[in-house]
């Protein structure tokens, strides 16, 4: 699905992408790409590492077991407070170990909730979704520079469908049919190209900010790691509608 939908986005490519200007760049500007990526890297090892814990721990596992709702809840709520933090904080040397510690937090605040799958599906999801990042940054450095231009309207309009049909299943209870099965999948695969889309265009965005010096490494990746969270969450979800036979078994009863 990801390679059909890089073809797709990069058939309409007609102008230099990022690659062609590489070196063109300056050794200031490599150091500061190199240390976006060795951020979102270490977000990531982060991440795996709060996950593994988390899938781990019978602590953890009894919470999550008695308590899920309010789980997932409080790890989103400190995701996002932690991203306003690093966003607002000040980013003076003094201020650097508040920072690391806000990121580090943050990288690892969705653990718990990406432990909520089994561990066979944990695993999928995660090699899948190390594939899509792969995709998604090498369209991103391949791809036209405005990029994120011709695909924000589009981009917007799949946000307010996928946002929809997200709502709708949260209220919506089985038995499952055709207008169920629809929401799951315009949620899932409209997901994983909405948070594609969007992991793309914030890494052309981040690449295009270094030129003027204006990008926190740390807030950076930050934002492109809950795409990346995102993107996992709905793959996961996948396989397991996938493993149920829900939508293979769905009545047409609308």
């Amino acid at each position: 699905m990801m390679v059909v939908i890089a073809c797709f986005f990069y058939a309409f490519v007609n102008k230099e992408g990022h690659s062609a200007k590489i070196k063109s760049w300056s050794d200031a500007m490599k150091s500061k790409v190199l240390q976006v990526y060795f951020c979102l890297m270490s977000s990531y090892f982060l991440m795996f590492l709060s996950t593994a814990v988390s899938s781990q721990s019978w602590v953890m596992e009894k919470l999550i077991g008695i308590f899920p709702t309010q789980v997932v809840t409080s790890s989103i709520a400190v995701m996002i407070l932690l991203t306003f933090t690093l966003q607002k904080l000040p980013k003076r040397p003094s201020d650097s170990v508040v920072r690391g510690i806000c990121w580090g937090l943050h990288a690892m605040a969705m653990g718990p909730c990406l432990a909520f799958f089994r561990n066979e599906i944990c695993l999928k999801a995660g090699i899948t979704t190390a594939l899509v990042i792969l995709l998604a940054n090498f369209l991103a450095i391949a791809a036209n520079t405005e990029f994120y231009n011709q695909v924000k309207v589009p981009v917007m309009m799949l946000y307010i469908v996928v946002s929809i049909a997200t709502g709708l299943c949260l209220i919506y209870l089985p038995p499952f049919n055709t207008l169920t099965t629809i929401l799951v999948a315009m949620n899932i695969f409209g997901g994983i190209l909405l948070h594609f889309a969007v992991y793309v265009t914030n890494v052309q965005s981040t690449i295009r900010d270094l030129v003027y010096d204006e990008v926190d490494p740390m807030y950076a990746s930050a934002v492109i790691l809950i795409c990346t969270i995102n993107i996992y969450f709905r793959i996961a979800f996948f396989h397991v509608v996938e493993e149920s036979g829900i939508l293979r078994g769905a009545k047409c009863t609308t």
